[in-house]
């Protein structure tokens, strides 16, 4: 059964959205289109809970579009259960690709 737009936004307004914000994750971020992407669907309930980049330049774009957020440099050294502990969870993991 196909569903028009109008159904699912009226259907969306009756679903009960959980007490805390949406916490996001952002491997290989680049210089951060899906937690752009990501703020244009959750705004102020998107918590950012820190970016994996290597490359220099787009760290310092991560650090002029979100500043505050935590940037780790290296994925073969990102510690799991650090990042857990100081964001009291992740609901969403992304990554981006070359």
């Amino acid at each position: 059964r196909w569903v028009s737009y109008q159904d699912l936004v009226r259907k969306s307004k009756r679903v009960r959205v959980a007490a805390s914000n949406m916490r996001m994750l952002d491997l290989f971020s680049g210089i951060g289109g899906f937690a752009l992407a990501a703020q244009w669907c959750w705004g102020d309930e998107l918590d950012l809970v820190g970016f994996c980049e290597i490359d220099k330049y787009a760290q310092k774009v991560l650090n002029k579009n979100f500043p505050g957020v935590t940037i780790y440099n290296d994925i073969t050294k990102l510690d799991g259960k650090e990042i857990l502990e100081v964001s009291g969870g992740i609901d969403l993991i992304t990554g981006g690709f070359p």
